[in-house]
């Protein structure tokens, strides 16, 4: 007997056209847990698989906004240090004598585009769920290249800039290149932590 047969008895039930003993029986072979029909599948071996036999992907990407203030807090920590990684492409990466220094490099891009990545990653599957194997691991490699494309820049400035005897040690750092540098490390973090805390579930 399949729910809409079951709300149809109990609406006979209701008007008195049945007894609650013949309601009964007649629902007997009911099992309100079955859920196959609801959603159009039929149950084998405790999966769900479509009535087309096409077998439902778990892994697969795709974005459910139903929910979306039931975001865990680890995908609330990626997706706030992603957005603050995007800030720090624009802000300055050097400074010499107390000025800041205009980026206009490729690398700004390529780390904004990183960044959007792993936001958009991050927003895969139900958003009470941990990512998943897929979008764990392109998270991981997010947050490994925008570092690592931080440092090399830093790395290639620095040695140009051995060169201009003018600004002697009057070199450092922007706020933008330490941003980026410490969003990329906290976002690998995020994801690695994630992964244990499942695991220990």
């Amino acid at each position: 007997m399949n729910k809409k047969e079951y709300d149809h008895l109990a609406g006979l039930l209701a008007q008195n056209v049945i007894t609650k003993e013949n309601f009964d029986k007649l629902t007997s072979d009911y099992d309100p847990t079955d859920l196959s029909e609801v959603y159009e599948v039929e149950v084998v071996d405790k999966d769900l698989i479509p009535i087309n036999n096409k077998p439902v992907n778990k892994n697969e990407f795709s974005f459910d906004f139903s929910n979306f203030n039931s975001l865990n807090l680890q995908k609330i920590i990626i997706i706030g240090l992603s957005i603050i990684g995007m800030i720090g492409t624009f802000l300055p990466w050097f400074r010499a004598l107390n000025f800041n220094i205009p980026n206009d490099s490729t690398e700004k891009w390529i780390i904004f585009f990183i960044f959007l990545v792993s936001l958009l990653v991050s927003l895969v599957g139900k958003p009470s769920d941990w990512l998943n194997q897929k979008p764990k691991i392109i998270t991981i490699i997010t947050g490994v290249l925008a570092t690592l494309i931080a440092f090399v820049a830093k790395t290639n400035f620095m040695s140009q800039a051995d060169n201009l005897w003018i600004f002697g040690n009057a070199l450092s750092l922007g706020s933008g290149l330490y941003i980026i540098i410490t969003c990329g490390i906290l976002i690998v973090l995020t994801a690695l932590f994630g992964h244990f805390i499942k695991k220990r579930g």
